[in-house]
């Protein structure tokens, strides 16, 4: 309510004699001007498929990526949501939504800070490395020439750090979400017969070494806070009090993505689509979100990263592990300011197979079973190779050997899944499973005990 009509309120009201009244009503005007407003989550989302570049190859899964969480805060009652894709996207236009979502931000709100693309390594400089490390992180970004390069181009992991303690308030949580390769490379061999994954590195490791990226502008519009100088970041970049950082990957390992959940499906980002998931699906319980690990109606920032961890390695058949860093104390923080109503899960497709060489009998068989034949070869789920025995999976692993007969087969089938059953039920803060003796990498042979 306005001062104005307060005052035009309270006029009337002595003009009818009420002391009592005008005092009753003062009162509540001023309860009224005490109470904060409803805490508001708000959305930057940032996706690149096409690079426009000769040195890096476009994605398939930030395209998709970017709507799937477009349609997922917007399910949250998130009004205030600035999409980004492909062209538009530079230095320029990230910083300036970014400081622009800061201005409308209000205490107590949330800052959804999301990207969805290549990411890379350079070697720091040399003036910097004693602090920084050997390598900068970067997000090269469309049209980016590393020959050629153009400060617009891309953006360092510090620009980040720079930009969220300038732009956004101190009383505004910001959850930051990053899926792209930051460095590293495989950390098992996989199989190229059926290895199905696209990995979102726009650089080769050993380029990274010889890269050296140019100076770029620091920060260049008005602060929301107050802060140190630059030379005073540069020395001491604490972690910043207000920031959840959700990332793809460990620094060993590359982001991976591909078709999910199997054959068919739009091409995806494995953290986008675990944390998409995790948001928008029922678990076990088909009453609570499947993040919302201890079914309280709440998903904490525990309860996230654990989700993520678990479902990421499982979606990349352990190839590739989350990241996450929160404030200390915030482990039972409940996310956001909505969450969308749970919804039953989708019926599961059959996975597709494909098969060389070919079985009189597999077509008819395929009809009988929980499995159907794959368009192509390379849009399967499983590869049974029947000269060699061996069953593979999409992941480029080797899952099952001496498979000889359609019975045996159908067993592993059978058994996968069993494991996409459990996938919900899987969670950090409930159980862990190792396989012993070997270790869950190991290929074990039949009759070996396992436990």
């Amino acid at each position: 309510m306005s001062a104005c009509a307060s005052l035009a309120i309270l006029s009337r009201t002595k003009s009818a004699g009420s002391d009592a009244m005008r005092l009753a009503l003062f009162a509540l005007l001023t309860w009224l001007a005490s109470v904060p407003a409803a805490a508001e989550t708000r959305a930057l989302l940032i996706g690149v498929s096409r690079y426009a570049s000769a040195a890096i190859p476009d994605l398939a899964g930030p395209a998709n990526d970017l709507t799937a969480m477009d349609a997922l805060v917007r399910k949250m009652g998130v009004s205030d949501v600035v999409s980004l894709r492909d062209g538009a996207v530079s230095r320029s236009s990230v910083e300036a939504a970014l400081q622009e979502m800061g201005m409308r931000a209000k205490p107590g709100d949330w800052i959804i800070f999301y990207y969805s693309g290549h990411g890379a390594q350079a070697a720091t400089p040399r003036r910097a490395a004693a602090a920084d490390g050997d390598f900068d992180q970067f997000l090269p970004l469309p049209g980016f020439d590393p020959e050629n390069q153009d400060p617009e181009r891309f953006i360092v992991d510090k620009d980040f750090y720079a930009w969220m303690r300038r732009y956004a308030p101190p009383d505004v949580r910001i959850l930051m979400m990053v899926d792209s390769c930051h460095s590293g490379s495989m950390h098992r061999a996989v199989d190229p017969r059926a290895f199905a994954y696209t990995a979102r590195l726009a650089l080769r490791p050993g380029d990274a070494r010889a890269l050296e990226l140019i100076a770029r502008p620091g920060p260049r519009l008005p602060a929301l806070r107050s802060v140190e100088t630059d030379a005073a970041l540069a020395v001491d970049r604490e972690d910043l009090p207000n920031l959840i950082y959700l990332g793809a990957s460990r620094d060993d390992q590359l982001a991976l993505e591909t078709e999910l959940p199997q054959e068919g499906d739009p091409q995806r980002g494995v953290l986008t689509f675990a944390f998409e998931q995790g948001l928008s699906t029922a678990g076990s319980d088909s009453a609570s979100l499947a993040a919302d690990l201890d079914g309280n109606g709440m998903v904490s920032v525990l309860e996230i990263s654990s989700y993520l961890n678990s479902q990421v390695r499982m979606l990349s058949a352990q190839r590739q592990e989350s990241s996450a860093f929160f404030p200390s104390g915030w482990t039972d923080l409940p996310l956001f300011s909505a969450l969308p109503v749970p919804r039953p899960a989708l019926e599961e497709t059959p996975p597709a197979v494909a098969f060389a060489p070919p079985l009189a009998n597999f077509s008819q068989a395929a009809s009988q079973a929980a499995w159907q034949i794959a368009d192509t070869p390379d849009r399967a789920d499983f590869f049974w190779q029947t000269a060699e025995r061996e069953v593979l999976r999409r992941s480029g692993d080797v899952v099952a050997t001496g498979v000889d007969s359609l019975n045996a087969f159908n067993g592993v089938i059978g058994k996968w899944r069993t494991v996409m059953a459990l996938r919900p039920l899987v969670s950090e803060l409930n159980m862990r499973m190792k396989v012993k003796p070997g270790g869950s990498d190991m290929i074990y042979q039949r009759g070996t005990a396992i436990a």
